[in-house]
């Protein structure tokens, strides 16, 4: 699942690089070097490589707090703070061989480093170094990262980011990867977004299908969307799914038992159109509540859990006649300690 999520963040980044290419424009040209911005993000993270104990291989959980300074045309320099949330046996060299301590791990990072933005200010690379406390214990490290920032407003922004991060790299490294997405928030307000024609909010009904592996197997989804156009390239989501699935397992009397799956999403997030017209080509990130719920057909068990989690997904949107659109996605969908669930959607949008 690990290699699904870092795929899709690589076709998002390809795309836009592409665009950036072809579309030399700075979006930003009316901004002078000299502004900060600060943001917030939050998404999950995973082990590359450890041999420091028994930590769980599924994503965890992440946030991430930074503040940067665009000191050039084309450069800032930023101080980031991150902390990770991980699941598993943490070892500990002071213990015996081959014991283990149960407990939650956290990794704290404070690095600080220099970013280097694309001609039209979407792309960034950047590179940082500092302090790394990982379980309680401190080592230097470093990190690399890729990320996208699109304006949604004069001063808000949405941003999309995979980071790699090492530590202890001339002893015994350890690595591992974030994929963070959040709101940026910029000191400045000497420029103002392409404002849009016609109707702001859009209502979408939606169908397809959500699902894990074979032992939680694709479901029947439905789904509403709001959605309300900030500027010509990003529109603010309210989003509702619903997915229903049935398997069956046999108990130990041989005779198989069927069970119920259903999982639910409330979020809110923001597209942003990468390019086209009549055919555009689009990128969304939200984040909110997934409930998910296990029962059996005699109702003899059943188990309900809340969960914070994150989607990031990609789609077209393509124009049927007036006011009335088709819309096609896939959706990856992570709640954090459940692991992450694929969806793929198609329907209708009408302008209101």
């Amino acid at each position: 699942m690990n290699n699904k999520i870092i795929s899709a963040i690589i076709i998002f980044f390809s795309v836009n690089i592409t665009e950036a290419q072809e579309e030399p424009k700075n979006i930003f040209k009316n901004f002078e070097p000299g502004y900060f911005k600060a943001s917030l993000s939050a998404g999950t993270t995973g082990i590359l490589n450890s041999k420091r104990g028994n930590i769980s291989k599924s994503p965890g959980f992440v946030y991430t707090l930074d503040v940067s300074f665009n000191s050039a045309e084309n450069v800032a320099f930023f101080f980031n703070y991150t902390s990770s949330y991980f699941s598993g046996n943490s070892y500990h060299s002071e213990i015996l061989s081959g014991l283990y301590n149960s407990k939650n791990i956290n990794f704290t990072q404070l690095t600080i480093g220099p970013r280097f933005f694309s001609d039209n200010k979407n792309l960034f690379v950047d590179g940082s170094a500092g302090y790394f406390n990982m379980d309680g214990k401190d080592y230097p490290g470093f990190t690399a990262g890729l990320g996208g920032n699109f304006e949604i407003t004069d001063a808000l922004g949405f941003n999309l980011t995979a980071r790699m991060n090492a530590a202890d790299v001339f002893n015994n490294p350890f690595t591992y990867y974030n994929i963070t997405a959040g709101i940026s928030y910029r000191n400045i307000k000497n420029h103002s977004p392409e404002k849009i024609t016609g109707s702001k909010i859009s209502i979408s009904a939606l169908a397809g299908s959500y699902g894990r592996n074979q032992n939680e197997p694709q479901g029947v989804s439905f789904g509403a969307e709001i959605s309300y156009a900030a500027t010509r390239k990003s529109s603010m989501l309210f989003n509702y799914i619903y997915t229903n699935s049935k398997t069956e397992y046999p108990e130990r009397s041989g005779i198989p038992r069927s069970y119920d799956f259903s999982h639910s999403e409330i979020t809110g997030g923001i597209r942003y159109y990468l390019f086209g017209d009549n055919l555009k080509l689009f990128v969304e990130g939200l984040s909110g509540l997934y409930m998910l719920s296990f029962k059996d057909s005699e109702n003899l068990y059943n188990k309900s859990n809340s969960f914070y989690g994150f989607t990031v997904g990609a789609g077209v949107e393509f124009k049927l006649i007036k006011d009335l659109s088709g819309i096609a996605k896939t959706d990856l969908s992570s709640y954090i300690t459940e692991g992450s669930y694929l969806g793929i959607f198609g329907g209708l949008k009408f302008s209101l």
